[in-house]
């Protein structure tokens, strides 16, 4: 699941998720819209507080899923 997504699906805003798990929420931002890639301690935390649902290679995206988000992020 995509770290986005998995926000989304418990109601929270970015800032709200960052604050709860000790990450700054522009990273935050930008893992969300696959401009950066989290360092290993970070994705450890992302890990660990999305009770293993957002793996490591949930940050890789396919070019099809990088155009539909950057559809989405266009439309909003």
């Amino acid at each position: 699941m995509k770290l986005r997504e998995f926000i989304k699906s418990k109601g929270m805003s970015i800032r709200s998720f960052s604050r709860l798990n000790d990450l700054n929420h522009r990273n935050v931002e930008m893992w969300c819209r696959g401009e950066r890639m989290p360092n290993v301690d970070d994705a450890k935390k992302i890990f660990e507080a999305t009770g293993h649902e957002v793996t490591g290679h949930d940050f890789y995206e396919t070019k099809i899923e990088r155009q539909n988000l950057l559809k989405e992020l266009t439309e909003a």
